[in-house]
């Protein structure tokens, strides 16, 4: 019993060791207080000063998204809550957010119709490709998504260590809005404090103290085996038979307490003169 507890304790604390320290990996480069950035400056590089960062006024590109929710039951599907949202963000100067601006302005005096505002939004994707992504839980659900984009005034979140990390079912979604954007090139961000530090910490301590109660089992299970085969050779050597090597064997007996005594246990018959 104490071996098998002991090889189920080893493989749980392994799961968590193993999880613990991805966890960290995942979080490595990532500073407790946010490191502030120009996002333009990361469009241009891809490569944050921290991975925890923070930037200031940028365009939130809302109009094109692609959210992942759950059913909301008896309300309809998207009335429930939603777990999370992609979308681009642009910095103020980057030549996307310069003629969104531009056309938005156009479309609100009336001087361009819808029509004529989305093909030239597409034609300034294409020749402007978005570079920042964000993954984000801000909107509770489907009703609480903004119908048009605004200009935010800040954003704190933790980039992903490595560029083109965005889900491969999202990117149908975003691809036909964002032409020309290519997102094996993009870099994604998550909004919100890093989380995984106190989480990978947590399981490398459970891991560990996992892998020290598995290894005392172990320990125990090999000590009561040594104990078991010295107990056992010793009473061989006294031609008793030990029982799971701690006590003589009893002699057996059969039937139960309250039965005759066997006829290899009876006295022996009185001689034929003694039987008259």
């Amino acid at each position: 019993m104490l071996k098998v507890l002991s090889v189920i304790g080893l493989i749980i604390s392994a799961l968590f060791l193993l999880g613990g320290v991805s966890g960290m990996v995942r979080n490595s480069g990532v500073a407790e207080s946010p490191v502030k950035m120009d996002l333009a400056e990361l469009e241009k590089t891809l490569v944050p000063l921290n991975r925890h960062v923070e930037f200031g006024q940028h365009l939130a590109y809302y109009e094109v998204m692609a959210y992942e929710y759950r059913e909301g039951g008896a309300q309809g599907a998207y009335s429930g809550k939603l777990s999370h949202v992609n979308y681009p963000i642009y910095s103020m100067d980057h030549p996307f957010t310069q003629e969104y601006i531009r056309l938005n302005t156009l479309w609100e005096a009336g001087e361009i119709g819808d029509d004529e505002f989305d093909s030239l939004i597409v034609k300034a994707h294409r020749e402007h490709p978005a570079r920042v992504l964000v993954k984000s839980t801000e909107f509770s659900n489907f009703n609480a998504l903004p119908d048009i984009s605004s200009v935010a005034p800040n954003f704190r979140g933790v980039a992903h260590s490595d560029t083109g990390t965005l889900d491969a079912e999202f990117r149908p979604f975003l691809a036909p809005s964002l032409s020309g954007t290519n997102f094996d090139q993009t870099l994604l961000i998550e909004m919100g404090p890093p989380r995984d530090g106190e989480v990978a910490m947590a399981m490398l301590v459970i891991g560990l103290i996992g892998l020290l109660a598995s290894a005392a089992l172990w320990k125990i299970r090999s000590r009561r085996a040594k104990a078991q085969a010295a107990l056992a050779a010793e009473w061989g050597s006294q031609g008793q038979v030990p029982i799971a090597g701690l006590y003589p064997q009893a002699p057996s007996r059969s039937g139960s307490p309250f039965s005759p005594p066997s006829n290899d246990r009876l006295p022996p018959p009185p001689p034929p003169s003694a039987r008259l």
